[in-house]
C-alpha cells in the first residue's frame, strides 16, 4: 500500500514536473475555491466603482489586448481589481506582474509551484523567470488580463543593477509582435475625496498619508467606511498607436518605456487632481503666494512711488483687499454640509441628476488643464444644484465667484469656507483691488484649481441667457496667457427648471421694481420655499470647450495678441460657451406649454388647439436635435397635462367651467410669469421666427429663400443683445433649415413651375405668424424706447431715471392700446434697446430725429405684418 502511495505521488510529480512551465505565483486562477473567493467579496464589497467606466472595459476587450497598471504595488488594489471584476465578468487580472502570490492561491498550486521553482533551481542554480520563459506572453497573447505597477520599491535598482524585465518594455515587444492592440488601462483607488495636505500630521507619519495609506490604515478605513473608498478607471493608453507614432519609430525600447511611464504617471496624477483638486493650504500660504508675486510687488511699490505713501501701506491695503476676497477652503464643512445640501434639494425638486457620459468625458478633459464650470444662471438654486453634481460625481469642488453681495453676515464667511470669493460689481476706481484679484486667480490656476463663474453677471429675470460679463473671463484669459496653467477647459453647463423658485421676484423686478440686496431676513423668509414642490432639475454638460484647440481652429497665438485682439478673444470665448449652453436646454412641457398659449391669438383656447400647437413645436424642434425631457419623451400626454394643471394650481391660467370642451385662458396680469418659461426654449425658435418674419413683411404668398436673406440678416443684427447665436453656421443655414422645417410642417410648398420659389399655404400664414409671436414682444419693447428717445430727446436722465421714464411711457402706450402685448414692458428688453440705439448712433439729441424714423417705420411694418 505505501509502494502503492509513493507510486501515486511520483507520477504526480513528474506530471508537475513536465507542465513546470505554467507553474508561477504571479498567475491567480480565476477559480481559487468559494471560502477565499467569498472572503474576498466580503472584504471588498464596499467599495464603489463608476458603472460608466468599468462598461468601457468590455468594449475594449473584444478585440485587443488589455492590461491594467496602477501607480503604486500593493496587493490591496490587485486583489480588488481581481474579485470586483471577477464578480461584474469583465477581464480578470489574473496576471500580476511583478507580484508572488501565495495566500490567496489553491493549496495544490501552491506545491505545484514550489515543487517547479525547487526542481528548476536545482537544474539551473537560478530561478525561472515568467517573462524570458515566455509564459508572461503566452498567457497575454491567449486573452489573459494582468496588472503592473508603475512606481516600485528599489525600482533603479531592480532595473539597472538586478537587470529585471520591466513590464512596460516587456509589452512594447508583445505589442511589435501582435497584430491586436495592447490597452494600457490605468486605474486609481482614492481613500477620501479630501485633497492632499501640504503638511503631514504625526498619524500621517505612522500609518500613511490617505492619498497612500498604509496597511493598517488601509484596513480600518474599509471596515470603518467602506462607502468612502473608490476606484476610478483612467483613460485607456493605446499601445499600437503610441508606438506608431512618426516621432517613435526609431526609439528603442527601453526610451519608450521610460517615456510610456512618465505619461501614465502624470496622467494618474492629473486624474487623482481632477478628483482631490490641489495640494491644501493654509490661508497664510495662499496670502503669502499672491501678495510676493514679482509681478504684484513691482506694482505695489510703483504706486507707493507714485502716490507718494509709504509701501507698507500699499502692502496693508493689498492685503485687506485679499482677504476681502479669497475663499478658505474647509472640507470638513463641505462634508457637514453635503446631506443637509441634499434633503434641501429632495424636499424641494422631484429629480435632479445629469448625464454619466457627459459627466465623464468632462473628467477626462479635466486632466489637461483646471475646469472652469460655467453654467446659467436662473435661481440662486443654480449654486447647490451644481455644488451637489460635482461633489457626487467625484470632480473635485470648485472656488465659486461670488458677488459681494453674497458676503452678508452669518452666511458670508460661511460661503467663504464652503469654497465662494468674492467679487465686485466693479473694479472702476481701484487699480490695486483689480491687480490683487488678478493674482489671485492666478493662483488658483497655477495650483490647478477648478473654478466655478456665472458668466451672464447675475441670475435672468427674463427666462434666456443674458449677455456675457467679460471682466472675469479677460482675468482667466490674461492669467492663461501668463502661463498660469497648460490648458483651461470651459465646461458650459445647462441647469433648467420646471419651476423657478424666484419667478414672482422676477416679474416685479422686469417691471421695474429695485433688486432688494441680500441679508439674512431674505435666507430665515426662503424657508417657506421648502413648502413647495418645483418639479424636475434638468442639468446637462455639454462638450467642454479647450482653450488651447479653441486657439489652434482659430489661428490664434494669445501670448502675442494686443488688448484689443485678446478682448475680441474673449468675446468670441464666451459667445462660444453660451451658445452651447443654449444648444444642449432640455426643452420641458412647461415651456412648451407657455409657448402654445401665448403665441397664439385667441384669449380662450381649447384643450385641442394647445396639444396641436405643441405637436407642430415638437416636430420642428426634433428637426434641429434639441433635447426634450423625460416627462416629453417617456408620456407625452401626461406631460403636458400636468403642466396645465401646475399652471392652473398657480393660478396662472383659468380652466373654463360649463363647457363641452376643455378650454383654458390666461388670468389677468400671469402673462409675464408664463412668458419667463415660453422664454426657456425661445433660442430654438428663432431661427424660425425671423424666417417667418421676413415672409411677413414680404406680404407676399409666393417668395424665394433669396428674398428673405437681407431681412433675416437684419433681424439678427437687430436683435444681437436678445440672443446668441452659432459662430459657426451662417444666416443662409438657418433659412435652408428652417424652410425645410416649414415645408415638412406644411407650412409652406415648393414651387411646381420656378425652382427656388416657395408659396404660403392658406393654414400657413397662421403657423407663420404663431413663430413670429415668439419675437413680437422686443419688437414691441424696441419701438417704446424708440419713441420715448424721439419724444424726449432734449431731456438728460441718469440711466436709473431714464428706465423710470421710459417704464412709465410703455405703460401709457399699453394702456391706451399702442401696443397689444403686456410682456413687452420690461426693464430688461428696454436695456438692450437703449444699448442697441446707442451704439447705432441713436441716443437723445435733435441729430438722432432722422435714424430714428427710419427704425420706427420698420419695427412698425413688422407689428403690422404680424397683427394682420
Amino acid at each position: 500500500m505505501f509502494l502503492e502511495f509513493k507510486k501515486k505521488i511520483r507520477l504526480w510529480i513528474d506530471k508537475v514536473l513536465k507542465d513546470a512551465d505554467n507553474y508561477f505565483l504571479c498567475y491567480l486562477p480565476e477559480n481559487i475555491g468559494f471560502f477565499a473567493s467569498y472572503i474576498l467579496n466580503i472584504f471588498y464589497r464596499g467599495i464603489k466603482t463608476n458603472k460608466e467606466e468599468t462598461d468601457s472595459l468590455k468594449r475594449l476587450s473584444r478585440d485587443s489586448i488589455v492590461i491594467y497598471t496602477v501607480k503604486y504595488k500593493n496587493f490591496f488594489e490587485y486583489l480588488f481589481l481581481y474579485t470586483k471584476y471577477k464578480r461584474e465578468k469583465l477581464p480578470v487580472p489574473t496576471l500580476a506582474f511583478g507580484f508572488k502570490i501565495f495566500l490567496w492561491q489553491p493549496v495544490s498550486r501552491v506545491f505545484k509551484a514550489l515543487i517547479a521553482v525547487f526542481y528548476y533551481f536545482y537544474k539551473n542554480l537560478s530561478f525561472k523567470s515568467p517573462y524570458k520563459s515566455g509564459y508572461i506572453k503566452k498567457a497575454v497573447l491567449n486573452g489573459k488580463t494582468g496588472v503592473f505597477p508603475l512606481i516600485e520599491k528599489k525600482w533603479f535598482y531592480k532595473k539597472f543593477i538586478k537587470e529585471q524585465t520591466c513590464p512596460v518594455q516587456y509589452l512594447i515587444n508583445i505589442q511589435k509582435q501582435t497584430d491586436k492592440t495592447v490597452y494600457i488601462v490605468p486605474h486609481l483607488t482614492f481613500f477620501s475625496k479630501n485633497p492632499h495636505k501640504s503638511h503631514y500630521k504625526l498619524i500621517d507619519a505612522l500609518f500613511g498619508p490617505a492619498e497612500k495609506p498604509g496597511v493598517i490604515r488601509r484596513t480600518i478605513t474599509l471596515l470603518k467606511n467602506p462607502g468612502q473608498i473608490f476606484v476610478e478607471i483612467s483613460a485607456p493608453f493605446n499601445l499600437k498607436n503610441f508606438l506608431n507614432k512618426p516621432e517613435n519609430l526609431e526609439k528603442s525600447a527601453e526610451d519608450l518605456a521610460n517615456d510610456i511611464r512618465k505619461i501614465l504617471i502624470k496622467q494618474i496624477n492629473r486624474h487623482r487632481q481632477g478628483v482631490t483638486g490641489p495640494i491644501i493650504k493654509s490661508y497664510d500660504e495662499i496670502k503669502q503666494n499672491v501678495l510676493t508675486k514679482k509681478v504684484l510687488m513691482n506694482y505695489m511699490k510703483d504706486q507707493a512711488k507714485r502716490h507718494k505713501e509709504p509701501v507698507s501701506a500699499i502692502y496693508k491695503k493689498a492685503g485687506a483687499y485679499l482677504d476681502e476676497i479669497a475663499s478658505k477652503h474647509k472640507f470638513a464643512l463641505t462634508r457637514l454640509v453635503m446631506p443637509i445640501l441634499k434633503f434641501i434639494l429632495n424636499l424641494m425638486f422631484e429629480e435632479f441628476k445629469a448625464d454619466p457620459a457627459q459627466i465623464a468625458r468632462l473628467k477626462e478633459m479635466s486632466k489637461k488643464g483646471p475646469i472652469i464650470f460655467i453654467p446659467c444662471h436662473k435661481s440662486h438654486i443654480d449654486y447647490m444644484v451644481l455644488f451637489w453634481t460635482i461633489y457626487l460625481n467625484r470632480l473635485y469642488l470648485p472656488h465659486i465667484a461670488a458677488g459681494k453681495n453674497m458676503s452678508f453676515l452669518p452666511f458670508g464667511p460661511i460661503f467663504r469656507r464652503g469654497g465662494a470669493f468674492f467679487i465686485r460689481r466693479t473694479f472702476k476706481g481701484a487699480p490695486l483691488y483689480s491687480k490683487v484679484f488678478g493674482q489671485y486667480v492666478y493662483n488658483l490656476l497655477e495650483e490647478g484649481g477648478n473654478i466655478e463663474v456665472f458668466i451672464e453677471g447675475t441670475r435672468s429675470r427674463s427666462g434666456k441667457l443674458l449677455k456675457p460679463k467679460l471682466g472675469f473671463m479677460n482675468i482667466l484669459l490674461n492669467a492663461y496667457s501668463k502661463g498660469a496653467c497648460d490648458d483651461l477647459i470651459f465646461a458650459p453647463i445647462s441647469i433648467g427648471y420646471d419651476r423657478v423658485i424666484e419667478e414672482k421676484e422676477y416679474i416685479k423686478e422686469a417691471e421695474g421694481a429695485e433688486k432688494k440686496p441680500e441679508n439674512f431676513k431674505q435666507v430665515i423668509s426662503a424657508r417657506k420655499v421648502l413648502k413647495k414642490k418645483y418639479g424636475k432639475i434638468h442639468i446637462k454638460f455639454p462638450e467642454p470647450i479647450s482653450l488651447n484647440e479653441f486657439l489652434r481652429e482659430n489661428d490664434s497665438d494669445i501670448k502675442n495678441m494686443d488688448t484689443k485682439q485678446q478682448n475680441s478673444l474673449c468675446k468670441r470665448v464666451s459667445y462660444r460657451i453660451l451658445n452651447s449652453i443654449d444648444e444642449a436646454s432640455v426643452i420641458t412641457p412647461h415651456a412648451l406649454v407657455a409657448s402654445a398659449i401665448l403665441n397664439h391669438f385667441k384669449e380662450v383656447l381649447s384643450y385641442q388647439t394647445i396639444t396641436d400647437h405643441i405637436k407642430n413645436y415638437s416636430d420642428y424642434l426634433s428637426l434641429f436635435n434639441a433635447t426634450f425631457a423625460d416627462t416629453i419623451t417617456k408620456d407625452y400626454e401626461n406631460g403636458i397635462k400636468n403642466s396645465l394643471a401646475s399652471y392652473e394650481h398657480r393660478r396662472l391660467i383659468e380652466k373654463l367651467p360649463g363647457k363641452e370642451k376643455t378650454e383654458y385662458m390666461v388670468k389677468t396680469g400671469k402673462r409675464k410669469i408664463l412668458d419667463y418659461y415660453r422664454n426657456n426654449c425661445a433660442y430654438f425658435f428663432i431661427p424660425a421666427a425671423y424666417t417667418a418674419a421676413a415672409i411677413l413683411i414680404g406680404d407676399k404668398f409666393t417668395f424665394a429663400a433669396a428674398d428673405i436673406k437681407k431681412t433675416y440678416r437684419f433681424l439678427k443684427k437687430f436683435f444681437k443683445n436678445e440672443f446668441t447665436y452659432d459662430q459657426k453656421k451662417s444666416s443662409e443655414y438657418f433659412i435652408k433649415k428652417t424652410i425645410e422645417a416649414f415645408i415638412k410642417e406644411k407650412i409652406i410648398t415648393e414651387s411646381d413651375t420656378n425652382k427656388g420659389e416657395y408659396q404660403v399655404s392658406s393654414k400657413g400664414l397662421i403657423r407663420l405668424k404663431h413663430y413670429a409671436s415668439f419675437i413680437k414682444k422686443f419688437f414691441e419693447s424696441y419701438l417704446i424706447v424708440l419713441l420715448f428717445l424721439k419724444n424726449h430727446n432734449n431731456k438728460n436722465y441718469s440711466a436709473k431715471a431714464l428706465l423710470k421714464k421710459i417704464q412709465s411711457f410703455g405703460n401709457k402706450m399699453y394702456k391706451t392700446k399702442k401696443i397689444q402685448l403686456p410682456e413687452s414692458l420690461s426693464i430688461i428688453n428696454y436695456k438692450n434697446a437703449l444699448d442697441y440705439f446707442a451704439y447705432h448712433g441713436i441716443k437723445k439729441s435733435d441729430q438722432d430725429q432722422e435714424k430714428i424714423l427710419i427704425y420706427q417705420k420698420k419695427i412698425i411694418k413688422f407689428i403690422e405684418a404680424f397683427n394682420k
